[in-house]
């Protein structure tokens, strides 16, 4: 039997270091990825870009990193005051065949062997970690020769993994890979047999339901967001070819009236308020398409276009009129900047 004192700072500096700082690097790769992945999709197609995917990936990294990392956290420490009320914590474990008994002034529990996931070492402290994740505290200090702690350790592990040979709970954090897309569809998918024909355990049937769900969930915005924007993107290049057509005709009517095509497009209203022969105008210089809508004279020639879907001028996705659908001569030229 382990008589264990901890003080309560101790015990939250060690769930700070378990939450914010073990295994760091790696425990970053998924909610990073995820982050790269929700912030690309999101801001592809939109106006600026580079600014759009600056924004959405501080907005979703908050919430990947409450969820992954500071959630968790504050679950812990919730629970830790509620269990413990004293600054200090007192409680004996003793190890038998089938786990781990905790004592405490108030209460006792059971930890059986097949629930814990791991035992491990970190600075003066051994920490066993539950699949409930409930975290039992172990000191150094308590064993009386230096290389007592490490036979409880390897003596406990060979338990644990005894146990984990027997049951399903080994299984459940494989749960976690259901986050990677795709790939936890497969795992999803492989947990569900597993629960439901090997081991006959619900929760494992959950835990993989819960798994293939997610990857269901996320390719389905990304179609969905993907064929929204496909669908965005069709419909702005018709419309402004629509539009730019009917400028074309407007233009061309414009220099037969004046011998000569209009500097700026604003003359065509000008042209249009003083003319009731003068076809329908569908342009207006205070419009909401007027920024994106670029007009030069070129001596006898002019040039007509509007910046693509990425809303930048002069680039390959730049929306030009259907001249060849018009019945009409004009003097339309491309723009070379």
């Amino acid at each position: 039997m382990l008589d264990i004192q901890i003080t309560k700072t101790e015990y939250i500096e060690f769930l700070k270091y378990y939450y914010f700082k073990r295994n760091l690097v790696t425990r970053l790769i998924l909610p990073v990825g995820l982050t790269l992945l929700f912030s690309n999709n999101i801001s592809r197609g939109t106006h600026n870009f580079q600014v759009q995917f600056l924004f959405y990936f501080l907005i979703v990294g908050i919430i990947f990193y409450s969820f992954f990392f500071l959630i968790p956290y504050l679950i812990a420490a919730k629970r830790l005051s509620k269990q413990f009320d004293r600054e200090n914590i007192d409680y004996q474990l003793l190890e038998s065949e089938e786990g781990i008994k905790l004592t405490t002034a108030n209460k006792e529990s059971f930890a059986y062997w097949k629930e814990i996931k791991s035992i491990n070492s970190y600075n003066n402290f051994i920490y066993l970690i539950l699949f409930s994740n409930k975290i039992i505290l172990v000191p150094k200090s308590v064993f009386q020769f230096s290389n007592e702690y490490k036979i409880f350790l390897k003596s406990t592990e060979k338990e644990i993994l005894a146990a984990r040979a027997k049951g399903p709970n080994h299984l459940y954090a494989k749960g976690w890979l259901g986050l990677i897309p795709l790939f936890g569809g497969f795992v999803g998918i492989w947990l569900i047999t597993q629960g439901a024909f090997k081991y006959k355990d619900r929760k494992l049937i959950l835990i993989g339901v819960a798994a293939l769900t997610f990857t269901v969930l996320i390719y389905g915005s990304l179609i969905y967001f993907t064929k929204d924007k496909l669908n965005n993107k069709d419909l702005y290049i018709s419309s402004r070819q629509m539009y730019m057509n009917s400028l074309v005709r407007n233009i061309e009517f414009y220099k037969v009236q004046q011998g000569e095509y209009p500097d700026s497009l604003p003359q065509l209203l000008t042209q249009a308020e003083n003319n009731s022969n003068h076809p329908p105008l569908f342009y207006s210089k205070d419009g909401p398409l007027n920024a994106e809508l670029y007009y030069k004279k070129i001596n006898a020639h002019y040039t007509l276009f509007f910046s693509g879907p990425d809303r930048i001028p002069y680039t390959e996705d730049d929306v030009l009129p259907q001249i060849n659908t018009l019945d009409i001569p004009t003097g339309f030229v491309k723009s070379t900047q």
